[in-house]
């Protein structure tokens, strides 16, 4: 079994130039269950890739980005 993937959510990034994207991930079988789901992250964007991380919650609903010199986390996305 693998892992299905598609895009969820596309958010422009904090310089304008690029986006932050939110993935949908579950795996590839047909029972799928809510508690099976969860989102990735990805920065498609140069300049925010080098001043931001992107990273998913403990219970990986939802997305941050965390600025690497602050370490301040914002919440991008979350799926209720």
């Amino acid at each position: 079994m693998g892992t299905d993937r598609w895009p969820e959510k596309t958010i422009p990034c904090k310089c304008g130039k690029g986006s932050f994207e939110v993935i949908h991930c579950e795996p590839d079988h047909n029972y799928v269950r809510d508690h099976q789901i969860w989102f990735e992250g990805n920065i498609d964007c140069p300049e925010c890739s080098e001043k931001y991380e992107i990273g998913s919650g403990v219970d990986k609903r939802s997305i941050f980005i965390t600025n690497k010199e602050t370490n301040q986390s914002e919440r991008i996305f979350e799926k209720k």
